[in-house]
């Protein structure tokens, strides 16, 4: 998992930890290429603070390791655990709390141009996306079996 920020430096794990409670919208600057094509390096992003009415396919900021990551959210195990994946990555990321969610992103700007994520076109490929990885990890989990 690639981390994302506001400045050079990781957030102190403070902030990370009261930004969802104070609502509103948030920006902070991608780095790294584990959501390529979607999210590049040096993209800007808009986050919709919460945890609320997160659904599967959404782009979700959450902490990992005292940095703030944004990937896929691929499923939901159990109402308090959270499986991500970048759309980049081979692998899912480890299993994540409920409580680790800062919020959801809701827009990206790439060079000038803001491009709103919060459309029925980019939830509906989101969820195609998340459902795709699914597929694939219960395919592998099967050739497993069958090989051995």
């Amino acid at each position: 998992m690639e981390p994302l920020s506001s400045s050079p430096e990781s957030l102190p794990e403070t902030v990370l930890q009261l930004w969802p409670q104070m609502g509103g919208t948030w920006e902070v600057t991608v780095r790294g290429n584990s959501m390529i094509p979607v999210l590049c390096d040096g993209d800007r992003v808009r986050i919709r603070l919460g945890a609320d009415g997160l659904q599967c396919g959404q782009i979700i900021a959450f902490r990992f390791q005292g940095q703030l990551v944004t990937h896929r959210l691929i499923a939901r195990p159990d109402p308090g655990t959270l499986l991500f994946k970048g759309d980049h990555c081979r692998t899912m990321d480890p299993l994540q709390p409920l409580e680790a969610v800062l919020g959801c992103v809701i827009a990206r700007r790439r060079g000038t141009l803001w491009q709103c994520m919060d459309t029925l076109a980019w939830r509906w490929s989101g969820r195609l996306l998340a459902q795709s990885a699914l597929l694939l990890i219960r395919m592998k989990q099967m050739k497993r079996k069958m090989l051995g």
